[in-house]
């Protein structure tokens, strides 16, 4: 059974990870120009309906920010797996995580199976 993945698979989710990497660093600059825009806009205190819309668009944009941070070092993590060639092993159960599976989740730590962990 294969233990780890070969130079050539690692470089591919390299790759692949590298270009998520890109995106997502572009969705938190967005995320963080609109709280600049709601920052530079300001508030009118007289209206009380503008403000809940703007506290609620507020509390969004946090949490879309928030995700794409956590996202962002998921990634970093799994581009150090790489270079310590540990990527694509499951912290359960010490087996290979199915390729398909980190081709579509590369951040991914566990694989599906029920196997048994490894001594």
């Amino acid at each position: 059974m294969k233990q780890k993945y070969t130079d050539t698979e690692l470089d591919e989710f390299k790759a692949i990870l590298l270009k998520k990497k890109t995106g997502v660093m572009n969705q938190i600059k967005f995320w963080e120009e609109q709280l600049n825009l709601v920052a530079e806009k300001g508030r009118d205190e007289s209206n009380v309906l503008q403000n809940a819309q703007e506290n609620s668009s507020t509390e969004f944009t946090l949490y879309q920010l928030s995700r794409q941070k956590k996202h962002l070092n998921d990634i970093e993590i799994a581009l150090q797996r790489i270079e310590r060639k540990t990527f694509g092993v499951c912290v359960i159960t010490g087996r290979l995580i199915d390729k398909k599976r980190l081709l579509v989740v590369p951040t991914t730590t566990k694989s599906l199976s029920n196997g048994k962990k490894v001594s």
